[in-house]
């Protein structure tokens, strides 16, 4: 390895309004032992063929006072000769960046941390899954963001449920591995939380009852949402941050679901905005109970909790039933017209997807849903550069 700069991403030209000249900063946080860190570049003050050396502070912290730059600086870190995984990170005029590379892992792993995790508030038994993202066990400095996603059993491809034979798979753990290391998405923590339908509740019964804010008379079981956001809230989440390094703020917890997993990360950020500040909703069950989401949304965006950013999507042509597809959308549309109502502005503070239909057909399961994470993670989570 010859340990080069490697300029694999170019920021130094963007288009936008000329930059101010100032002084920056970067600082690098990554727990180096008897290495030192460095920072290669292509442009003054860096050189891409020779490393610029950090100086060492306290709390595994490494510093480097540019002076002043007039333009954007692109800088790949290096610890000694060995360049960051991912592409170039940069640093604009008048910035102090705070970054938390990684150098010798390739992707994050998924692992079963809670097997049959029994509920104070919920009579079923229940798997919560996690995946961490590449740096977390080479950069132990480093904290994430978490997402928590509904119907964890296809959640992750590493994970083998019997029901991704069904349902197919989001393969959120390839989505992440794929987009942190492109630079599209930042590093987060990843929680999958089963429903409680097993293997034996073939109607899911179960995840009807839980997923649904409120009670429906064509569905006696149902409107166990609150105690599922309570479960949420005062279980898991706690569980989740006591584990793991974990930025525990609103605007760092993030929550999403498709179908009734979608209606329950609405629900959670509706009546719940306090710990989640994000969610997303893929072809999300915004019909239930005669929209009942839909006032509660309009409801909580005039409160001070409300959304920082949301995403909804469902597929164009999603299933080839006039009736299902008129049932999934225009209660859909209704919750995108709450928002925008509200406030909300495309693409910055809201994503509205309506996705074509993919090379493998159409479908209302984790097949479809799981092709358009990479327009909706970058959203929810944040870009990594």
């Amino acid at each position: 390895m010859d340990g080069g700069f490697t300029g694999d991403a170019s920021h130094g030209s963007d288009s936008g309004p000329p930059l101010t000249p100032a002084a920056a900063t970067i600082r690098v946080h990554y727990p180096a032992g008897a290495h030192k860190i460095g920072v290669r570049g292509p442009t003054a003050p860096l050189a891409a063929d020779k490393t610029t050396p950090l100086t060492a502070g306290a709390n595994d912290t490494w510093e480097l006072a540019l002076g002043v730059i007039a333009q954007i600086v692109e800088y790949k870190p290096m610890l000694d000769e060995m360049p960051a995984k991912g592409p170039n990170y940069v640093v604009k005029p008048g910035q102090t960046v705070d970054i938390y590379p990684y150098f010798k892992s390739t992707k994050g792993e998924v692992v079963m941390k809670w097997e049959n995790y029994k509920s104070k508030v919920l009579p079923s038994t229940r798997n919560i899954r996690v995946y961490t993202p590449p740096s977390y066990k080479e950069n132990t400095v480093a904290r994430y963001p978490v997402l928590y996603v509904h119907d964890g059993q296809t959640t992750f491809k590493a994970s083998g449920s019997p029901n991704q034979i069904i349902d197919g798979c989001l393969e959120a753990d390839i989505a992440m591995d794929q987009g942190v290391d492109s630079g599209k998405i930042a590093e987060a923590i990843v929680v999958g939380v089963d429903n409680g339908s097993g293997v034996t509740d073939l109607t899911g019964q179960q995840r009807s009852a839980e997923l649904t804010p409120t009670a429906n008379a064509q569905l006696p079981s149902s409107g166990k949402g609150p105690q599922y956001a309570q479960m949420m809230v005062d279980e898991i989440k706690p569980m989740i941050d006591k584990e793991y390094r974990t930025r525990t703020a609103r605007e760092s917890t993030i929550t999403l679901g498709s179908s009734l997993g979608g209606l329950t990360a609405a629900y959670l950020a509706f009546s719940r905005g306090d710990v989640f500040g994000v969610y997303g909703s893929q072809s999300g069950s915004y019909w239930w109970d005669n929209q009942v989401i839909v006032g509660q949304g309009k409801a909580a965006i005039a409160g001070a909790n409300k959304p920082l950013r949301v995403y909804i999507d469902y597929g164009k042509n999603e299933v080839n039933d006039p009736d299902y597809t008129n049932q999934l959308v225009v209660p859909t549309d209704a919750m995108v017209k709450v928002l925008r109502d509200g406030g909300y502005v495309d693409n910055q503070t809201l994503v509205f997807n309506v996705a074509p239909v993919p090379a493998a057909g159409s479908g209302h399961n984790s097949r479809t849903w799981g092709p358009r994470l990479p327009t909706a993670l970058p959203f929810l989570i944040g870009p990594g550069r």
